[in-house]
């Protein structure tokens, strides 16, 4: 199982973004037991002040080459 790491709020973040940054699922890490203060603080995952704590899973990644021959993760490639 993957292990549950703090993530500190900072202006301007949303579970979505911070979601998209670390490549989890907003709603699964939403409904997590170790998030349920956060849950009963703040009714909207949306609306998220700076210096609250929110627990996420880590995950294994997956890897892909990139253009310099250097691996990254699978999640952060970005199309541009």
């Amino acid at each position: 199982m993957a292990k549950m790491r703090p993530y500190f709020v900072k202006q301007g973040d949303y579970l979505e973004s911070i979601a998209d940054c670390y490549g989890f699922d907003p709603e699964e890490v939403w409904a997590d037991k170790k998030n349920e203060k956060l849950r009963k603080k703040r009714k909207n995952p949306n609306i998220l002040y700076p210096g609250m704590s929110c627990s996420y899973r880590t995950r294994k990644l997956r890897n892909a080459p990139s253009r310099l021959g250097q691996r990254i993760p699978t999640w952060l490639r970005r199309s541009w």
